[in-house]
């Protein structure tokens, strides 16, 4: 399936020309802590979702305030574009590259932190980003998560690479909207190697949340 990221603007609004409609629409009438956030580069997906051995399913990537400087720099915009194209890059994963453009990035420090004791358990934080991907139900930013009232174009390429990683039995977290997920793809019901945290808005991944049998699959994909 053809890949509509690679046809983002070079400017803000960065809002696809297929999402552009709805996305104008909803944020009318949104409120200020659900309104898309489209003047910071989005994040459908993080990492190599078309060959990663886990996946993280989210919802929408959030947004705090703080994110806006960094999405200025030069460097750390190019890293996100090189991500949205799947282009080659130093690490497969931007937010486990462990330069401060990146690493110090609110980004950086939540995923980190989300995935810390994986990578302990791992023990190689490059391997863990080169086999571990996040995608997102839609890839624009905002405070909070609502559910838009119809599916945009863009999130029809989410849910093929889901459905791709599904195929080739990586191991899938269904980390927050676990019943949108389920009906917007509804393969990952059949599947034995899907998992869904225990506290979903935490987002952590360790041994209680997942449980043990959902870590220890976690890590043997990862190592």
């Amino acid at each position: 399936m053809r890949n509509p990221w690679a046809e983002l603007p070079d400017r803000a609004p960065y809002v696809l020309k297929s999402d552009a409609a709805t996305v104008s629409a909803f944020n009318r009438v949104a409120g200020s802590k659900t309104r898309l956030r489209t003047h910071i580069l989005p994040e459908p997906f993080l990492g190599k979702p078309r060959t990663a051995r886990v996946l993280l399913l989210q919802l929408n990537p959030g947004f705090a305030g703080s994110e806006v400087r960094w999405h200025q720099r030069p460097d750390f915009a190019r890293v996100l574009r090189a991500n949205l194209t799947h282009s080659a890059c130093d690490c497969a994963n931007p937010y486990l590259d462990p330069s401060p453009a990146l690493a110090r990035s609110p980004g950086g420090t939540w995923w980190r932190s989300r995935l810390r004791r994986v990578i302990e358990e791992v023990g190689d934080a490059s391997r863990v980003a080169r086999r571990l991907a996040v995608v997102e139900f839609h890839g624009y930013h905002s405070p909070n998560f609502r559910l838009l009232p119809v599916t945009l174009p863009s999130q029809r390429y989410g849910f093929w690479l889901v459905r791709r990683a599904i195929d080739r039995d990586a191991v899938v977290i269904v980390m927050r909207g676990r019943d949108l997920w389920r009906v917007a793809v509804p393969e990952l019901d059949a599947r034995s190697r899907v998992f869904t945290p225990t506290t979903p808005r935490s987002a952590y991944l360790t041994e209680r949340t997942l449980g043990r049998r959902g870590f220890s699959a976690v890590v043997e994909a990862l190592s």
